[in-house]
C-alpha cells in the first residue's frame, strides 16, 4: 500500500485508540446501518435487456492486470484487521463477433505512484493497443485507477467514436482532479435512466454511490455464463459476501462516497450472490477473485491483439 496511506491510517488509528470508541466508529465499523435505502436490481429485467440487441454475444472475456499494489484488509472491509491484501488495477476486454468492448482502463505509472502501484508495462501496452482498436469503451466509474488509461491515451480524438462515458462520469471528473483531454472538449456522454444495452448481452446498470457516475456492467457470454462487473462498490469479493463496506475514515472522509448508497448496493449484491452463485460477480481490485475466474475459464488472461 502507499506509504502515505499506511502512515495516515496508523496515526489516525493510534489517535482513535486513545479516544476509545472512536477507533470502532471510524475504522472498525463495516456493518450496514439499519435504515438502508433500497437498491433495486431486477435481474430478470437485466437479462431481458441483454437480449434487446440482436447478434452474437461475447465469445471471450479477457483480463489485463495492469498494476499491482496492496492495502491492509481493513481498508477494504472495516474491522478485518491490518494484514496486507494483494490488489490490482484491471482492464477487461469483451470479444464479440462485431464488437470489441473495453471495460475500465486502469491507470498510468504516474497515476499509480500515489498508490504505490507497480505498473506492468507489457500489460499496459496491450491495453493501450486494445483501446485503439475497441469499438466501445466503458468504465465502471470515474476514478483514475479505472479511467486513467483513457485520459492518458495518445490519440484521444481517436477514442471519441467508441467512448461511452455516462453523463455523471464526464461531469464528475473535476471532482477527482481529472479532466477529459482537450481533443474531447466537445464530447457528448451517454445518458440513461436505469439500464442501457450497448451490445448483444452487454448491459450498463446505473449504481451511483462510490462515485456519482458509478455503474455496473452485466455481460452474458455466448456460452451462457454471466458476469457482473461491479467496479468499486466492493474492492474485494469479501465485501459482497459479508455486505460490509470500507471504514468511515476512508469511505466518507477520504473517498467522499455516499456510504449508505454503497451499503444498499452491497446488501442487494450479497443477496444476489447467495441466491445465484452461478452469476459471477467481478469486484474492483480483488486479485484472488480474478485469478479464480481465469482458472475457471470464465475469463482468460491477457488481451488479444
Amino acid at each position: 500500500m502507499p506509504r502515505w496511506l499506511r502512515i495516515t491510517l496508523i496515526v489516525v488509528a493510534l489517535l482513535l485508540v486513545a479516544g476509545g470508541g472512536g477507533y470502532y466508529w471510524y475504522i472498525g465499523d463495516g456493518n450496514p446501518p439499519g435504515n438502508l435505502p433500497a437498491f433495486a436490481l431486477d435481474m430478470a429485467a437485466v437479462r431481458a435487456k441483454a437480449e434487446e440487441l440482436p447478434g452474437g454475444k461475447a465469445s471471450d472475456v479477457r483480463a489485463e492486470t495492469v498494476a499491482r499494489f496492496a492495502f491492509p484488509a481493513v481498508a477494504s472491509v472495516a474491522g478485518d484487521g491490518w494484514d496486507s491484501t494483494p490488489m490490482a488495477a484491471f482492464s477487461y476486454q469483451l470479444i464479440l463477433p462485431t464488437d470489441t468492448i473495453i471495460i475500465d482502463s486502469a491507470l498510468t505509472a504516474a497515476q499509480g505512484a500515489s498508490l504505490g502501484a507497480k505498473i506492468d508495462d507489457d500489460a499496459y501496452a496491450r491495453m493501450d493497443m486494445a483501446l485503439a482498436a475497441a469499438t466501445q469503451i466503458v468504465v465502471t466509474h470515474e476514478h483514475s485507477d479505472h479511467i486513467g488509461g483513457i485520459l492518458a491515451f495518445g490519440d484521444p480524438a481517436g477514442l471519441g467514436k467508441g467512448l461511452r462515458l455516462n453523463k455523471e462520469q464526464a461531469e464528475s471528473l473535476p471532482r477527482y482532479g481529472l479532466a477529459l483531454p482537450e481533443a474531447l472538449k466537445d464530447y457528448s456522454p451517454i445518458d440513461y435512466d436505469d439500464m442501457l444495452a450497448i451490445a448483444p448481452g452487454v448491459v450498463l446498470i446505473r449504481a451511483p454511490g462510490h462515485t456519482p457516475g458509478s455503474q455496473m456492467v452485466f455481460v452474458k457470454r455466448e456460452d451462457g455464463r454471466e458476469l457482473l462487473f461491479i467496479g468499486d462498490i466492493g474492492w474485494t469479493l469479501r465485501n459482497v459476501e459479508t455486505g460490509k463496506g470500507r471504514p468511515r475514515l476512508l469511505a466518507q472522509f477520504m473517498l467522499n462516497e455516499d456510504r449508505d448508497a454503497v451499503f444498499a448496493e452491497l446488501a442487494t449484491l450479497k443477496a444476489l450472490h447467495a441466491a445465484e452463485p452461478d452469476l459471477l460477480i467481478v469486484p474492483g481490485h480483488d486479485v484472488a477473485a480474478i485469478d479464480a475466474l481465469v482458472a475457471s475459464g470464465a475469463m482468460a488472461a491477457q488481451f488479444r491483439p
